[in-house]
């Protein structure tokens, strides 16, 4: 990345400053380019449209010369809503032809409505907590040649682009929102589209920085989910905040599997009424047609543990994940989600980062030992659900004399090659119930 291009270019358009990562056009386009990427991995369909191909081509040249002609009543709309707007005040900043930069709303020293320009001289302009210095320059623009304030701006992108529907952060609703409403029905005689006010993202609990490289892009969390389960958070209600949690993405998934679920039993969720779910699904899903297999999504975590496709697909069988009648396409379908969950679990390094020895491990138990853990394959052999497999670990390690931990670690050698790993009952019970018991046998 290039860092110098951003700093020697302060004050410029953003489609005017190279791109300093060097792979598009303009540090503008650059950001477009990611929008529109996310959006297709999204299969959302989107319409960008370049605010500097709209002032270059004179879309905004009559609502500018409306603004220039009325700017007395536009001075006294925006004094409501923002400091230190004086008879210096003009709603245009012309774009300094020496420079580049975009000058202030003070650079204006003369105004030809008939002729469409404006004379300015390049003076300093505030960036935030720091000022860049004007050239000095003196010279004319044409109403092509600049932008409005971004007060001004707003509003007359609504008029422009037809916009009926606005949808914005809260950030704004307390502060461009009412100004730019106000301009539109009091300066410019337009009635404002329909507001939107939304919360805050979050990510994991805190808020997004780029400076603080907390982000997370589109194309990352597609290799933790599918592409509908984050379309379905996007639905979620936008008038309460909403983190994004990859610590915990189980829980978005078990979420949109339920409301799937009820948009096909003709159901509401905890969340949702049956009306909603009948209107919302089908914007989520693309082929709406008929239900799909889903695995729960720490199951599939588990999964994720053996490469062994053909274990993936054993295991999911026996816990009644993969009906006897699914079609071949319908599996691979189910099982795409382990992928996922494993990748997921590396993330996070949670309970589920850990890899099933695939052969068994070279190990060597005293006798107590081998006896506990053929006691206990005889108890897995019989059928019992996890918590049941992990209380009769402990009985099993009292019969024989040995510290609990030191079965556990038996358990963990002989499936994981290693001294730990998850809760070990109830993952031999999420197992093909035939591999663990050979496995405790130390016979495969």
């Amino acid at each position: 990345m290039n860092a110098g291009a951003l700093g020697r270019n302060l004050g410029k358009p953003y489609t005017a400053i190279p791109d300093p990562f060097g792979c598009c056009d303009s540090y503008g386009d650059h950001f477009v380019t990611l929008i529109e990427r996310s959006a297709d991995l999204l299969d959302i369909p989107v319409e960008t449209v370049s605010n500097t191909d709209l002032y270059e081509s004179g879309a905004f040249e009559d609502v500018t010369r409306f603004l220039l002609e009325h700017r007395d009543q536009a001075r006294d709309v925006l004094a409501k809503y923002q400091d230190k707007v004086d008879e210096s005040y003009v709603p245009f900043r012309p774009i300094c032809a020496s420079c580049g930069h975009v000058a202030e709303t003070d650079a204006v020293t003369a105004i030809d409505l008939d002729g469409g320009t404006v004379e300015y001289v390049c003076t300093d302009m505030e960036a935030g907590d720091r000022v860049i210095e004007g050239c000095g320059h003196e010279g004319t623009a044409t109403l092509r040649e600049g932008k409005l304030p971004w007060r001004f701006e707003w509003p007359a992108q609504w008029r422009v682009l037809g916009v009926d529907f606005e949808p914005f952060g809260k950030d704004h609703a307390e502060g461009s929102w009412p100004s730019g409403a106000d301009i539109a029905r009091n300066v410019l005689g337009d009635v404002p589209p329909v507001p939107m006010a939304y919360e805050w993202f979050t990510l994991d609990g805190q808020a997004f920085s780029s400076s603080a490289g907390h982000v997370i892009m589109v194309q990352e969390v597609l290799e933790l989910i599918e592409p509908e389960v984050l379309r379905y958070f996007f639905t979620k209600d936008p008038s309460t905040a909403r983190d994004f949690s990859v610590e915990r993405i189980d829980q978005l998934v078990d979420e949109f599997d339920r409301f799937e679920r009820a948009y096909f039993d003709g159901s509401g969720t905890e969340a949702r009424s049956r009306e909603t779910v009948e209107i919302a699904y089908p914007a989520i899903v693309a082929d709406s047609a008929e239900s799909r297999l889903l695995l729960p999504y720490t199951f599939a975590a588990v999964l994720g543990m053996t490469d062994d496709a053909e274990l993936r697909e054993k295991m999911a069988r026996r816990e009644d994940h993969i009906p006897a009648d699914a079609s071949t396409g319908a599996v691979a379908d189910a099982l795409a989600r382990v992928d996922r969950a494993r990748t997921w679990a590396e993330r996070v390094d949670n309970a589920y980062n850990y890899r099933l020895a695939a052969d068994l491990p070279t190990t060597e138990f005293d006798a107590a030992t081998e006896a506990a853990l053929d006691d206990l394959a005889e108890f897995v052999e019989a059928g019992h659900a996890g918590e049941e497999i992990q209380s009769e670990i402990f009985e099993t390690a009292r019969d024989h004399d040995l510290d609990p931990g030191d079965l556990f670690a038996a358990g963990y050698r002989l499936f994981f090659d290693t001294d730990q790993g998850p809760q070990l009952g109830t993952f031999l019970a999420d197992l093909d119930r035939a591999f663990v018991v050979d496995r405790l046998r130390r016979e495969a």
